[in-house]
């Protein structure tokens, strides 16, 4: 009684199942790669390629005498893009500072520093924030509150912006290191 039990069990799990209809290159019998080609009947008529279109073939593996040669049939403009008018026109900075200007700055950034940043000054006096910032400095109640706007900012951050940030503070002090 237990062998025919065990025999039947045996027999059912070692056939393969008819399940899949979907034909599959992991199903050996039914798969998509066993297809056979399906000839109809009669003549296969194989056209020619088309003739090579202009586009594709340069001027220079054309014969003297073709008419196509010298032609622009690829629709790209012939005409020079060089005396095109420029989309942004370059700013012409001021590199020197009198030091009537630079006692100026100084006044300015010391009597209203939130009219005066450094961007409306560097506008103004036609030169970079960068040079404005060599120049003078914000007075120290300016810098104490945007060290406290910064704190705020920090204050919000995630773990993870906090930890990105501290690295990238090691990282840069091993760049100056050169580690």
């Amino acid at each position: 009684m237990v062998q025919s039990v065990f025999r039947s069990s045996v027999r059912y799990s070692s056939t393969v199942s008819k399940i899949a209809r979907v034909p599959s290159k992991f199903n050996a019998t039914s798969s998509a790669s066993n297809v056979k080609p399906n000839y109809s009947k009669g003549t296969l008529y194989h056209h020619p390629s088309p003739s090579i279109a202009k586009i594709s073939t340069p001027d220079a593996f054309l014969p003297s005498n073709d008419p196509r040669k010298g032609l622009n049939l690829s629709g790209k403009p012939s005409t020079s893009y060089a005396n095109a008018p420029s989309l942004s026109t370059p700013t012409r900075r001021e590199l020197n500072l009198t030091p009537a200007q630079v006692t100026e700055i100084q006044t300015l950034r010391m009597s209203e520093p939130d009219k005066w940043t450094r961007k409306a000054l560097a506008e103004k006096f036609n030169v970079s924030p960068f040079t404005i910032s060599l120049v003078s400095d914000a007075n120290s109640e300016r810098q104490e509150e945007m060290t406290q706007r910064l704190e705020t900012i920090k204050k919000s951050w995630s773990e993870g912006r906090r930890r990105a940030r501290l690295e990238r503070q090691k990282r840069k002090v091993s760049w100056y290191r050169d580690e």
